[in-house]
């Protein structure tokens, strides 16, 4: 797919679009249905390292990846300006899920992105390929830092009424990580 010669096996495939979900999803709308774009530059950019690691020349073959997965439908189109997305939120959040565990500061980036209705889906997937990739106590400590956020009283809006008991005894990070 990127290299002449040079086939990649789903791994390195998966591996080398986790940078662009990645950045994808903290791009999206506040709705995750509402995909973030990047444009091809910046998709070119968050391509080169993982290509680099490889061994395959980033700036002839990052145009070709960017091709082939919107000839097969991984990316489409976003707007006027020819900006790419990964438009099934599915696909967008398993793949920033991966990319999300596999960073070395996973437990802050995780423990930061927590309130984030966005990142509720990546990060609960992000703790099962912890199970298979890295130790589980990563796992275990951002959900003691989730725990001790909800411990700690809320600030609200002084226009705003207390909330009611159901409301208030929700976590942060929603029902979804439990």
């Amino acid at each position: 797919v990127v290299g002449a010669g040079r086939p990649t096996s789903v791994e390195q495939r998966l591996g080398l679009l986790e940078p662009l979900a990645l950045a994808l999803q903290s791009e999206a709308g506040q709705a995750a249905e509402q995909p973030g774009a990047l444009s091809d530059a910046t998709a070119a950019m968050l391509l080169r390292a993982p290509l680099v690691a490889l061994g395959v020349p980033a700036e002839q073959a990052s145009a070709r990846l960017l091709d082939w997965c919107c000839d097969r439908g991984i990316l489409t189109q976003a707007g006027a300006q020819g900006d790419r997305t990964i438009a099934w939120p599915p696909l967008r959040e398993y793949l920033a899920a991966r990319a999300l565990a596999a960073a070395p500061d996973f437990v802050e980036r995780a423990a930061g992105l927590g309130g984030d209705p966005r990142w509720h889906e990546p990060i609960a997937l992000a703790i099962s390929e912890l199970g298979r990739e890295r130790a589980p106590q990563a796992a275990g400590e951002l959900f003691r830092r989730l725990i001790e956020r909800a411990d700690k009283p809320a600030r609200r809006p002084a226009s705003r009424a207390p909330a009611s008991a159901p409301e208030a005894a929700e976590p942060p990070w929603g029902a979804t990580l439990l």
